[in-house]
């Protein structure tokens, strides 16, 4: 059983729960950066600035301009880095208990391109796929609940 998460942020005096932090970490998944605002808890989600040079930027106008003129009452969260990343891999492949998985994952660790290895072999490891998605968000939301409690505290 998990222990409900209730987070409150000091200036406002308002909570945030998991259901909320679980839509930030998955907007984070898919590699946007997050915006929540102090008082309402509202949700901005806008590309990297890396990703908004290779895409439309036009598409994310009006949420860039609101947050322009609104920075200082929004809080922003980032993608994991890949160092972090590659650390919950690591910790995964640490509590997988099929031998012959583990080395293969261990192995891809070591070599070049150790996430699309990785991913390559999780992908085709049948329930260890499931294993690992599960694995990776609960580590994603503990992750996430250490930058929280940092930002607002």
């Amino acid at each position: 059983m998990t222990q409900a998460l209730v987070i409150t942020c000091k200036q406002s005096g308002m909570q945030a729960n998991e259901q909320l932090l679980k839509e930030i970490a998955s907007e984070l998944e898919l590699g946007l950066r997050v915006f929540v605002h102090r008082e309402t808890w509202e949700l901005i989600s806008v590309p990297t600035e890396e990703d908004l040079d290779l895409g439309d930027p036009e598409l994310w106008e009006g949420d860039l301009e609101r947050l322009e003129a609104a920075a200082g009452d929004f809080i922003l969260f980032e993608p994991m880095d890949s160092t972090e990343a590659f650390t919950v891999m690591e910790a995964f492949v640490g509590s997988v208990d099929d031998s012959g998985l583990k080395a293969q994952l261990e192995s891809a660790l070591r070599q070049s391109k150790p996430f699309a290895r990785f991913y390559a072999i999780v992908n085709a490891s049948g329930p260890y796929r499931d294993r690992w998605f599960a694995f990776k968000q609960h580590a994603a939301l503990a992750w996430l609940r250490g930058k929280w409690q940092a930002l607002l505290h």
